[in-house]
């Protein structure tokens, strides 16, 4: 995969998220907006106004967990990467686990979106 694209109401916000998850600065306007960094390329697209409910934006955020694909990201420390989850409006989850080479964890961006972080055990 080159890039992930994500769709977002508030593009300058979600774009600051995943710059502080990844490293990286987002560069754009408010309707488009890409966070390149070492490990990923992330676009971040203004929900077309079309699919925007008027509903307020839930805080912490309702995950989005009935979509048939979700994005995992190596991170080079958990704790780290979690830490700048919840600092940037995003949610932990219980949903953990390890196999022989990686630690996993689900998080929920600020736009609800369920995602995947990883970090090498050795």
């Amino acid at each position: 995969m080159h890039a992930l694209v994500i769709f977002a109401a508030n593009c300058e916000r979600t774009a600051s998220f995943y710059a502080a998850l990844l490293g990286g600065s987002p560069t754009g306007d408010d309707t488009f907006f890409t966070v390149h960094s070492d490990s990923a390329e992330v676009h971040v697209l203004r929900i077309p106004p079309e699919f925007l409910t008027g509903e307020p934006a839930s805080v912490p955020p309702l995950p989005r967990a009935d979509v048939a694909l979700k994005p995992s990201f190596e991170v080079a420390s958990l704790p780290q990467a979690l830490a700048r989850v919840e600092q940037h409006g995003g949610v932990s989850t219980d949903r953990r686990f390890s196999d022989e080479n990686y630690e996993y964890v689900d998080v929920i961006d600020n736009e609800g979106n369920v995602i995947q972080l990883r970090s090498s055990r050795s």
